[in-house]
């Protein structure tokens, strides 16, 4: 089964976008549901991104990448 990740809902203003700051596992990592996988910056506040699920990460979009909320930025699988 894969789980997308996504910007989460709501953490800055729709007219707003943000930026994958850091990604604290590489593709092909095991992650565990509730982990810290990243960090999405915004206007100098950092956001974290928590594994929704278990599996192996597949990052879908690189460090750097601009970012608007609901967005996919990672599957596990």
């Amino acid at each position: 089964m894969t789980t997308e990740v996504y910007v989460p809902e709501g953490l800055w203003d729709e007219d707003q976008e943000g930026t994958i700051g850091t990604w604290y596992y590489q593709s092909g990592e095991q992650v565990s549901e509730g982990q810290v996988i990243a960090e999405i910056l915004t206007e100098k506040v950092a956001h974290d991104v928590a594994a929704p699920a278990s599996g192996t990460l597949q990052i879908l979009l690189p460090e750097e990448q601009p970012v608007n909320t609901g967005e996919p930025i990672a599957r596990i699988r």
